[in-house]
């Protein structure tokens, strides 16, 4: 019973955590994912494709996302998974890592789907789905292609 109540605090947490990045529109407004370093490009079999690493790239692939028309969803069943976008950042430099270089670390994964205009948010704690655009959608899965 208590790890059960402590599961569910952490994904309300996490939730609440979220929420901060919410715009008045409803959708998300990018700060934090232009935020990250590094984005791996993976097709749906695990292959990458390729990596943004320049923050010029990065900000090009923020802004065709279209993150605005972003709304939570519910995932239909049966989508089949198109590829994926890793996401990494650099972790934050502090006293504690005194004599070591900072290490990426991973965000979260995005993964996109061939039939249908959904998105996955995996963070290893809790998965959101978003119903985005089409032509958001469109754009993901020509970077796999």
């Amino acid at each position: 019973m208590t790890r059960r109540l402590c599961v569910s605090l952490a994904a309300l947490l996490y939730l609440l955590a979220l929420a901060g990045c919410r715009t008045a529109s409803g959708g998300f407004d990018g700060e934090e994912l232009s935020k990250t370093q590094r984005i791996v490009i993976a097709d749906a079999g695990g292959a990458e494709r390729g990596a943004l690493t320049e923050e010029a790239d990065i900000d090009r692939l923020v802004e065709a996302v279209n993150l605005d028309n972003w709304r939570i969803a519910e995932k239909p069943e049966g989508l089949t998974p198109s590829g994926t976008l890793t996401l990494w950042q650099e972790e934050t430099a502090t006293a504690l890592l005194a004599g070591r270089e900072p290490e990426q670390r991973e965000l979260c994964t995005l993964q996109c789907y061939e039939d249908g205009d959904y998105l996955t948010i995996v963070t290893g704690v809790v998965d959101l789905t978003f119903s985005i655009p089409q032509e958001t959608a469109a754009y993901l899965r020509s970077l796999w292609t």
